[in-house]
């Protein structure tokens, strides 16, 4: 079963990862973007998420504070995760789930990317 929802991020100038992360310039750092996805997953899927693997990640340009980003979390249900962090084919029902996002702001691509996760 595989479902695609739509995701907008937008990280304030006063977030407290911000500071400090560079004066005059702020840039989001990568683990926020990361985090604010696996929030937006938890309330997509109505429930709260454990991350039990990040097989791929890669940010490929900065994004500023208050610049917005759009872009797409595809999920899809599986029973089993192989060694590399993809979904083993079969029953859905062991709870896990395998998120791919993609971000972009501006025309530009910030990040893409895979989390595994574990349902509570």
């Amino acid at each position: 079963m595989s479902e695609r929802w739509q995701v907008d991020i937008r990280v304030p100038a006063s977030h407290p990862a911000l500071e400090g992360h560079f004066p005059g310039n702020p840039l989001v750092p990568g683990v926020v973007l990361l985090e604010l996805l696996l929030e937006a997953a938890a309330a997509r899927l109505a429930r709260p998420v454990h991350l039990r693997a990040l097989p791929q990640a890669k940010f490929m340009s900065a994004l500023r504070s208050e610049e917005s980003a759009h872009g797409t979390l595809e999920v899809e249900h599986a029973s089993t995760v192989d060694r590399a962090g993809g979904l083993a084919r079969g029953a859905v029902a062991a709870g896990l789930t395998r998120v791919r996002f993609r971000l972009e702001a501006n025309g530009r691509p910030v990040t893409s990317g895979t989390f595994v996760l574990g349902l509570a």
